[in-house]
């Protein structure tokens, strides 16, 4: 008897996930923009990656990016932020910054 309400009660959470499943499961889009000069960049997302593609160092408020390196930024799981951030080059080499951006849709 034990053992069959263990398996209840297995079942039950399996059909409860089931069910709920599409309600469960966000969307979300994701958004790649480059840069090849200073800006401010508006997050408006949940997670942000700053990825240097050229061979300047770029700068997200004041912390180095050198080439071919990138620094993520991520949230947890419906998490929003509404950040501006300051992109700066050194002015040695190509300014080629990508940023990467992850939001939720409705």
């Amino acid at each position: 008897m034990c053992k069959f309400n263990e398996w209840r009660k297995i079942y039950a959470v399996h059909l409860l996930i089931t069910l709920f499943k599409p309600f469960i499961m966000l969307k979300y889009s994701v958004n790649f923009i480059g840069y090849n000069s200073a800006a401010q960049i508006a997050s408006e997302c949940n997670s942000i990656t700053f990825l240097n593609l050229g061979t300047a160092t770029a700068y997200i408020e004041g912390v180095p990016i050198i080439s071919n390196n990138s620094i993520a930024i991520d949230g947890n799981e419906c998490e929003y932020t509404n950040d501006i951030f300051n992109l700066t080059f050194d002015s040695t080499g190509t300014q080629n910054l990508v940023v990467i951006k992850k939001s939720y849709v409705k």
